[in-house]
């Protein structure tokens, strides 16, 4: 099972954008700018963070299933940029916090596996925070792909 959402149509309606300080969002709109597609995201801080999320249904798992999350992501500086994703309660199934640095490219940051049993909605994160440097990175094409081994399915894109 995969739920994508690179921030095409009516998926622009299911992110939540967040911000503390001078953190700022916002999505960027058949621009030329997206990784895949017409549309992509994009977060700001030099005083602060920004984050946008959403949530993400892996219906139909079992016991023996296991997920993991994607998302793209180009910095126009190098900086900290972490992929998080929660259960419905605010408990954190995965971290993925990796230093990026800019290189004019998106480059995909991907969760260890986790454990989906017992949740049919997980809310993924997009975050970065900066505290005395302007940082901004664009982001698209998140993935949240369940399979039952330890090697989830690979999403493909249309």
């Amino acid at each position: 099972m995969v739920h994508t959402n690179g921030f095409e149509g009516r998926q622009l309606d299911f992110w939540d954008r967040q911000t503390g300080g001078d953190g700022n969002t916002g999505f960027e709109l058949g621009l030329g700018t997206a990784n895949s597609g017409q549309n992509n995201g994009w977060l700001y801080a030099s005083q602060g963070w920004a984050r946008e999320g959403t949530w993400a249904a892996i219906n139909g798992t079992s016991a023996n299933s296991v997920c993991s999350a994607r998302v793209h992501a180009r910095p126009f500086q190098d900086l900290e940029f972490a992929l998080r994703i929660w259960d419905a309660r605010g408990n954190k199934l995965a971290d993925a916090t990796t230093w990026l640095t800019a290189n004019g490219r998106y480059q995909a940051v991907s969760t260890a596996t986790w454990s989906p049993w017992g949740y049919t909605n997980v809310f993924a994160e997009a975050v970065i925070g900066s505290y005395g440097a302007a940082k901004t990175v664009r982001v698209d094409d998140l993935t949240v792909q369940c399979g039952t081994d330890s090697s989830p399915q690979r999403a493909s894109r249309h």
